[in-house]
């Protein structure tokens, strides 16, 4: 697939970059064209402002406009199909930005100054770690009305970690190669001093937020030695506890919620890419050619991601060195067991696996291959709809590098802590709103 760039005024916005924070669920949209739409084209060139060298003859079936520049940032609708003028400031950019308010229901009872205070202490993850029952608490007092999304977050870390709870105490904290001599020791059991919540806390900020353990260690008040004990069993526990989250699908689920980008590939029951994540330089040479990534420019482990056409993560591979194929690993790393018979998969150009899913009696959808000559118009509208479907799977890749924590460079002796770790955060993922409706 093409790279797409946007090309909206100054943006920066660039599909080779999905991984990067500022391209978080940013998708493209294909200008309109001018011989068919042109009132609607000569609109989106205004809005571009690119200045009167772009004009309709610029335009081609690959500019694109991505979906940060319209209003609320998810692409054309119907009440706002063209993209906010890149010139609007002041008086005219509020016009779009703000949304229309509606009334209060009657019998809306306000949230008090202190639940309010509580509230959105936890939904930055400021909390006072020593008043855990009182924000609990809180919580559950609060009037069901009020507003659905701010309330879901609290609800949905309060649910987690009651589901947690009752094995979290029972934990024998991370010692290294010492944990299982130590496992009968009632010293290495949760210290009183560290809630079950509060550790379930740290390990999220910590995620999110990528801080290091002296950081963390200021903000928790204990020693950095434990914060990385702490880190580590949790991460390991929350991922095994958590592990049904990341589930490959049925066929008649998939279909009964099948998105409508989806529609010309009923029978897709999983788009698949590979994502990498830095590590530190090894001293061996042979190492730093088994991990050198020319795409990356730098050392690197990768895994194959599966996600559902909703969005969801269905499937995530242990990690591998970047030298290795898609190919093998799609072939080694277990991913092929999940797969039933009429299954139909989607990938970029570079997965050659169409034998490996035929012996399986499954299918594969990549975009078709020139081989030196011109498409015809049947490919490359099969390699448009194909396009317009898979980007989701970056969108997602996305959406998982969003934890800082993954964004960061990490130690080739820590492959165990990686792979835990990419697993919980895309055991979170599954917890957000789909990504594809």
């Amino acid at each position: 697939m093409g790279v797409k760039r946007c090309a909206y005024g100054t943006c920066n916005s660039d599909s080779r970059f999905y991984h990067k924070p500022h391209m978080a669920d940013v998708f493209f949209i294909t200008f309109p064209k001018p011989t068919s739409k042109p009132e609607m084209c000569d609109r989106w060139i205004r809005a571009c402002s690119r200045g009167d060298d772009f004009g309709r003859h610029k335009i081609t079936q690959d500019t694109y406009v991505c979906s940060k520049h319209f209003v609320d940032g998810h692409g054309p609708t119907g009440e706002h199909p063209d993209p906010i003028p890149a010139t609007a400031r002041g008086v005219e950019l509020r016009i779009f930005n703000t949304k229309k308010s509606r009334p209060p229901p009657k019998g809306r009872v306000s949230l008090s100054p202190e639940k309010k205070k509580s509230r959105s202490q936890l939904q930055v993850l400021n909390v006072d770690i020593d008043k855990e029952n009182e924000i609990t608490e809180g919580s559950e007092k609060q009037d069901t009305n009020v507003d659905n999304e701010g309330i879901t977050s609290i609800q949905l870390l309060l649910f987690l970690h009651r589901f947690l709870q009752s094995k979290a105490e029972r934990l024998t904290l991370w010692k290294g190669e010492e944990t299982t001599e130590n496992a009968k020791n009632k010293d290495d059991h949760h210290p009183r001093g560290l809630s079950t919540f509060t550790a379930f806390l740290l390990t999220l900020v910590r995620l999110r937020r990528g801080l290091d353990v002296d950081h963390l260690s200021d903000l928790f008040g204990i020693s950095s030695s434990t914060v990385s004990r702490y880190f580590r069993t949790y991460i390991e526990f929350i991922s095994r506890e958590l592990s049904f989250v990341v589930k490959w699908p049925i066929r008649l689920q998939v279909q009964a919620h099948l998105p409508k980008a989806f529609r010309y590939f009923k029978k897709t029951i999983a788009i698949i890419d590979c994502t990498e994540f830095f590590v530190q330089k090894p001293s061996l040479p042979s190492s730093q050619r088994v991990t050198w990534s020319q795409y990356k420019h730098h050392n690197t482990f990768k895994c194959l991601v599966a996600i559902s056409p909703t969005g969801a993560f269905t499937y995530i591979s242990p990690l591998w060195s970047s030298s290795v194929s898609d190919r093998r690993i799609v072939k080694e790393s277990g991913f092929l067991d999940n797969l039933n018979y009429g299954d139909d998969i989607m990938a970029d150009r570079g997965f050659l696996i169409r034998d490996l899913l035929a012996l399986r009696g499954c299918t594969l959808n990549i975009p078709p291959f020139a081989h030196g000559k011109q498409l015809s118009k049947a490919a490359v509208k099969k390699t448009r709809r194909i396009a317009h479907a898979r980007i989701h799977v970056e969108r997602a890749i996305g959406r998982l590098k969003n934890f800082k924590f993954l964004q960061g460079i990490f130690p080739l002796k820590s492959k165990k802590l990686i792979n835990q770790s990419v697993q919980v955060c895309a055991q979170l993922c599954n917890f957000d709103k789909p990504l594809v409706k």
